[in-house]
């Protein structure tokens, strides 16, 4: 199913040769993968390609591990529980395909002996694997580099592998000693930092949100429960005159109730537009939910008197009145049952798959009981940040191009319900040390001149986390007006420019120009606002208005013969400091290269003449939402 790494046909030696001899940076391994775009000084040139060919073999390993941990539901290696017992239908996973070929983890599951679990895999073990996917067959990688006549290649079996999942892309940094010795010269390679493309983080995210909702609402269980008593295939409730009893066959029943799970279950959806029925999760992936008939599906039905159910005379059981039946029948069923069944979730963006299953459980006509509760702590009676139970290894790293370079004297705070706890700083990248015991609870790190991140992590046992933040460059900024009529454009004049730059995970930065002509700019893609003042001391006029109404208590007939009364309205002069006269919206995706240059980056704004009315200013400010459709509007440039 995945691609075996192993030996290189001589076809696939003779090109790989050409690229290196060209010296090629870029490497398509699938879907585009962000390559390091500046390279260690200290690499002799000959040696580059070799490191941009480890580069790519290290983002073809991660993106196997990554292929794994989307359809096996957060996993590498699923250790498939052992069922020596042939009439337990359920493990820890679901077989896909039904001879062991794909196992996708239980998110949410019942054990045999009634237990609830709930077994979410952290962001944390997903690295951990990936890292260890990647330490597993990475020595591939340089046995393939060996097979180059121009390479001696020796290496170690040793590695340190760190992994931090985003949520759109997984950093990747391997430190792993590896000697090349090429023209007698031998030269050490032991650091590669490679960023992969992919929304493992947003799809996890979105699956453990879908799964909170589930256990909210108990959604699946519900909608189980309204088959019984909505299709007459599946006997629930009833009393009915006829005189004869109602009969149903169990292994029927049970079929039927597996086929009208399965229609049912595929058209859930996350929106209320979609399909017949509505998690209430919004999100821009493709979200599917599926039940197969061929999976397993227990069901216990009470009274249990074998293959053949039916219901009873009402009329011929109630002893004294039993004479009755020559005259009325009257019958009755009454069935309680016990369903489980697995629900697969299946999350896909951009071509990034993430996959896993929980259990839909029914107890006696009833939903299984929610396994979350959580106890409400007084603020009052409760110091959170003062009893410290677990450690955890903190690792703050910062990007620089695609590089991760580990940052000192980040400061590192915890938050859990309502407190917020200052743990400490950073020393050579990392920070040891004990955390509050909290389910969710938020680890934050700042440092002047990155934009701070957040990771969310369950401390009730001791763990590490990996977080990495963005730089923020300090971005010269000029501002230019455009004549919204003529398209003429000049320097800002008199005028002042109120400039907001909102980056969609959150940062945002405010500049008043030309007061202040420096932008922190990040990484990212932003929502950018642009309103443009008149300064000075401007007068509107005085001008007259009309306004008019139908005059009230007048009886039920008076407005159709008195009609709509207007009066004319002075309203007086109007002086203002400044006024609007332009400005607008749009998005614009900015990159560490563009900032990292010394340029200045321009932004142009459109303007129109000085209002001279109440309404030209109140249109004034409508116009702004639609100047970036105006023919003379130009997006931000570096000059």
């Amino acid at each position: 199913m995945f691609k075996k790494r192993g030996q290189v046909s001589i076809y696939i030696l003779i090109g790989v040769v050409i690229i290196i001899v060209v010296g090629l940076s870029f490497y398509i391994v699938g879907n585009t993968i962000l390559k390091e775009s500046g390279r260690d000084l200290d690499i002799r040139p000959e040696l580059i390609p070799a490191k941009n060919f480890i580069d790519s073999c290290i983002l073809d390993v991660a993106r196997e591990g990554v292929d794994l941990i989307g359809l096996q539901g957060g996993n590498v290696n699923i250790e498939e529980e052992v069922i020596v017992n042939p009439l337990v239908k359920f493990g820890n996973s679901l077989d896909l395909f039904g001879n062991g070929a794909l196992n996708v983890n239980y998110w949410f599951y019942r054990t045999p002996n009634g237990i609830n679990t709930l077994s979410v895999p952290s962001e944390q073990d997903m690295e951990r694997e990936i890292g260890e996917y990647i330490m597993r067959n990475i020595a591939s990688c340089y046995e393939d580099l060996a097979l180059f006549d121009q390479y001696d290649v020796s290496y170690s079996s040793t590695s340190k592998i760190n992994v931090d999942i985003k949520e759109d892309r997984v950093l990747i940094n391997v430190e792993s000693p590896l000697e090349i010795t090429s023209g007698g010269i031998t030269s050490n390679l032991n650091k590669f930092s490679v960023v992969l493309d992919t929304k493992l983080g947003k799809l996890y995210s979105l699956g453990r949100g879908i799964l909170e909702k589930e256990n909210e609402k108990l959604f699946f269980e519900e909608m189980t429960i309204d088959m019984i008593g909505l299709y007459d295939e599946i006997p629930g409730s009833n009393v009915e005159f006829t005189c004869d009893k109602k009969t149903w066959r169990r292994s029927q029943v049970e079929s039927d109730f597996k086929k009208i799970v399965e229609t049912n279950v595929q058209n859930v959806g996350t929106f209320k537009t979609e399909r017949y029925y509505s998690l209430g999760v919004g999100s821009t992936a493709n979200v599917n939910f599926r039940y197969s008939k061929e999976w397993p599906f227990e069901i216990g039905i009470i009274p249990d008197e074998g293959e053949i159910m039916e219901g009873e005379s009402i009329i011929e059981r109630k002893g004294p009145l039993k004479y009755l039946s020559s005259f009325v029948c009257l019958n009755s069923y009454h069935f309680v049952y016990d369903v489980a069944y697995p629900v697969l979730v299946t999350l896909e963006e951009d071509g990034d798959i993430f996959q896993y299953a929980f259990m839909v459980v029914v107890d006696n006509n009833q939903p299984r009981k929610n396994i979350i509760e959580f106890d409400l702590i007084e603020e009052d009676d409760f110091d959170v940040c003062k009893v410290r139970n677990h450690n955890v290894d903190v690792s703050v790293v910062g990007i620089e191009g695609v590089v991760l370079s580990p940052l000192d004297n980040a400061q590192v705070s915890f938050n859990c319900f309502n407190s917020v706890c200052d743990i400490g700083s950073t020393v050579n990248g990392g920070l040891d040390e004990a955390f509050p015991q909290c389910l969710n609870g938020k680890i934050t790190a700042e440092k002047e001149g990155y934009d701070k991140a957040e990771v969310l992590l369950d401390t009730n046992s001791a763990a590490s986390v990996s977080i990495t933040l963005e730089p923020l460059y300090p971005q010269r900024i000029k501002v230019k007006v455009i004549d919204k009529k003529t398209g003429i454009i000049r320097d800002v004049q008199g005028e002042t420019a109120n400039l907001e730059f909102t980056e969609e995970n959150g940062y945002s930065t405010y500049a008043n120009y030309p007061e202040s002509k420096i932008l922190e700019l990040r990484d990212g893609h932003y929502t950018v606002s642009v309103n443009v003042l008149k300064n000075g001391e401007i007068t509107i006029p005085e001008q007259e208005i009309e306004r008019c109404y139908r005059p009230s208590g007048l009886g039920v007939f008076g407005s159709l013969f008195v009609g709509e009364k207007c009066v004319t309205e002075k309203l007086g002069s109007l002086t203002l400091n400044n006024v609007l006269i332009g400005g607008n919206n749009f998005e614009l995706g900015l990159d560490r290269g563009e900032l990292a240059e010394d340029n200045e980056l321009v932004v142009y704004a459109i303007v129109q003449d000085t209002p001279l009315s109440q309404n030209d200013l109140i249109n004034g400010y409508d116009s702004i939402e639609n100047n970036h459709l105006n023919e003379n509007f130009r997006l931000p440039e570096f000059v």
